[in-house]
C-alpha cells in the first residue's frame, strides 16, 4: 500500500474516533476519521469541478488548520502535486515562488493576501479562498489516487533564510518509505508505555505544515493510532498545551531553549532554598554525564527528583514521553536540561526538505548532543574518488544534477559518532533548475575496517561507486548519503571530500 492508502484506511477505520483537532480560544474543536474523509470529499469535488487533474499543481497558502489537512489530502487523492507555501511569508516571495512552481491553482486562506499575489501576478493562476472549497456537497467515497513509487506528491520549498527558496520534489516512494521510518521511531517511543494497550497517541503541533518535518509529522498522525492537536495561538502555546496533554511534540531549538531560559531564570528569581537545590542538581547531573559524580550528588539529584523535577516536569508538558527537535542543531546544555528533568529530546539530521525527521534518534538509545547511530558495517571494494569531485564546491554541484535518496552533513567524534551540524547551502549554477529531485532514503554513515567511508550515488536508477574518503581528525566535516536498495546485501554511502 502506499501512505495514502494507509491514510485513507485509517481514517476509514477510526470513523467514529477523534483524529485531528484545533485549539481555539481555549476550546477544542474535533473532527474524527469519517468526518475529515467527508472534508476531503468535498474538497476533491472542487478541485475536479475546476478541471484540475493528476500531474497538475496547486498551492496550498494557510495556517495550520483541519481544512488544511483536508486539501492536502484532497489534491493528493485526485494525484494534483501540492505546493505548500508558508502563510506569513512576503508576498513577494510567495509569488517567486509560485512563478518557480507554475501552480494550476492557489488555494488561499486570506483574502487580502490573496488580493495581494493577485496583485503583483495580473497574469497568474486563479486563486479559490478556502471558505468556497467546502461549500458543496461530498460526492460518494472514491479510493485515492494509486501513485507509483516516482510520481510526484509535493513540492516543498526551503525557507529561504540562508539564500533564495529552493523546491524540493518528493515522490511517493520518498514519502512512504519517511513515514516508514518515523512511525518506527514513534512505536519504539510509546511501546515503553503503552504496554500492549490500544490507547491512541497524543500528538501536539505549532510548526507551520508548509515545512517538510511538520507535513510529515501531519502525515504521520494521520497514518497512525493518534490524535493530532494543533496549535491555533503562538502567544497561548503554554496553555493550549495543557489542553492538549500530548505525548510528543515537534520543537525547533530555539523554542526549546526558551523555556529552558525561562524556567532557570525563574527559579534563580525565586531564591532560597528551591534555588539552591536546583542549581545543586544541576552541577551534579552535568558531573554525572562527565563521570566526574561526587559524594553528595547523589543527594541533591535525589533531592531535586523528590521536590522540583516532576513540577518541572509536569509545567512543560504532563503527559510527555519526549520532545522531538529538528531544524538545526539543539544545544548540548539544553538538551542535558531536559534530560534531567526526566523529558529525552529526539533530534532528527540532515536536510530539513530531503529528510524531514525520518533520521530520528533511537529513543532507546539518545546520546546527549549526538544524533543518530553511526554503525559499523565492513565492506571490501575500494576506488578513488574521481578528480571532478574532489572540491567540495563541485562535489555539491554534482549531487544537484542527479536524482538521489537523501544526503546529510556530519561532525564526527573519534568514536564515530555523529554529531549534528549545520548543513551547507547546495551551490547550484545558474545552469541548474531551483527544484531538484530528492528520493529519499536512509541517512546513516558506515565506515569501513579502514576508517573510510564509502562512496556511491544514483543516477536515474543506476548505482555508481565513488570510492571512499578518509574520516580525517575528529571534528572533520563530510558531506553524504546512504544509498540503501533492496537487492544490495550491503548499503553504501555517498561522501563528499573532508575539507582541509
Amino acid at each position: 500500500m502506499t501512505f495514502l492508502e494507509t491514510i485513507f484506511e485509517r481514517l476509514q477505520q477510526a470513523a467514529s474516533a477523534p483524529v485531528i483537532r484545533e485549539v481555539r480560544g481555549g476550546k477544542v474543536i474535533s473532527v474524527t476519521g469519517d468526518e475529515l474523509l467527508v472534508l476531503v470529499r468535498q474538497a476533491r469535488t472542487f478541485f475536479v469541478a475546476r478541471g484540475l487533474k493528476k500531474g497538475d499543481r496547486c498551492a496550498l497558502l494557510a495556517p495550520n488548520s483541519i481544512r488544511w489537512a483536508a486539501l492536502d489530502l484532497a489534491m493528493m487523492a485526485e494525484g494534483i502535486i501540492v505546493v505548500p507555501l508558508y502563510a506569513r511569508q512576503a508576498p513577494a516571495e510567495l509569488v517567486a515562488m509560485m512563478k518557480d512552481s507554475t501552480p494550476a491553482r492557489v488555494c488561499c486562506a486570506d483574502a487580502v493576501i490573496a488580493a495581494e499575489i493577485q496583485k503583483l501576478w495580473p497574469g497568474g493562476p486563479k486563486v479559490s479562498l478556502l471558505e468556497s472549497v467546502f461549500i458543496g456537497d461530498a460526492v460518494s467515497p472514491t479510493p485515492p489516487n494509486r501513485h507509483a513509487d516516482s510520481d510526484a506528491v509535493t513540492i516543498i520549498y526551503t525557507s529561504g533564510t540562508s539564500g533564495e527558496p529552493k523546491g524540493v520534489v518528493l515522490n511517493s516512494a520518498n514519502v512512504t518509505y519517511m513515514l516508514g521510518c518515523t512511525n518506527a521511531r514513534l512505536d519504539q517511543l510509546m511501546a515503553q508505555f503503552n504496554r500492549g494497550g490500544a490507547a491512541p497517541d497524543h500528538a501536539f503541533h505549532y510548526l507551520p505544515f508548509s515545512f517538510a518535518a511538520s507535513w510529515l509529522l501531519l502525515l504521520t498522525a494521520l497514518s497512525r493510532n493518534s490524535v493530532l492537536t494543533l496549535s491555533h495561538d503562538l502567544s497561548k502555546l503554554a496553555d493550549e498545551l495543557k489542553i492538549a496533554t500530548p505525548d510528543y511534540f515537534l520543537n525547533v531549538p530555539t523554542l526549546l531553549e526558551r523555556v529552558r531560559r525561562r524556567i532557570e531564570e525563574t527559579l534563580q528569581q525565586r531564591g532560597g532554598f528551591a534555588a539552591k537545590v536546583f542549581s545543586r542538581a544541576q552541577q551534579a547531573y552535568l558531573r554525572r554525564q562527565k563521570n566526574e559524580s561526587r559524594f553528595p550528588d547523589g543527594l541533591w539529584l535525589w533531592t531535586a527528583n523528590r521536590m522540583m523535577f516532576p513540577a518541572i516536569r509536569s509545567s512543560v508538558g504532563v503527559n510527555l514521553k519526549a520532545l522531538i527537535c529538528g531544524s538545526a542543531p539543539l544545544a548540548l546544555e539544553t538538551q542535558l536540561f531536559y534530560m534531567m528533568i526526566g523529558i529525552p529530546v529526539l533530534q532528527a539530521y540532515g536536510l530539513t526538505e530531503t529528510t524531514g525527521i525520518c533520521t530520528l534518534d533511537d529513543p532507546q538509545h539518545v546520546e546527549p548532543g549526538r544524533v543518530g547511530d553511526a554503525g559499523r558495517i565492513g565492506l571490501d571494494r575500494e576506488t578513488e574518488l574521481p578528480a571532478h569531485i574532489q572540491h567540495r564546491r563541485v562535489f555539491l554541484k554534482h549531487l544537484a544534477r542527479y536524482s538521489f535518496q537523501s544526503f546529510g552533513f556530519g561532525v564526527f567524534d573519534d568514536q564515530l559518532h555523529q554529531y549534528p551540524a549545520e548543513p551547507p547551502a547546495l551551490e547550484i549554477g545558474p545552469e541548474q533548475d531551483r527544484v531538484f529531485t530528492a528520493l529519499v532514503d536512509r541517512i546513516r554513515v558506515y565506515p569501513n575496517h579502514a576508517n573510510q567511508l564509502i562512496g556511491g550515488f544514483v543516477e536515474r536508477n543506476k548505482s555508481h561507486r565513488t570510492g571512499v574518503v578518509e574520516l580525517g581528525q575528529p571534528g572533520d566535516e563530510f558531506m553524504g548519503k546512504l544509498l540503501h536498495r533492496r537487492e544490495e546485501p550491503q548499503p553504501q554511502i555517498l561522501a563528499g571530500d573532508v575539507p582541509q
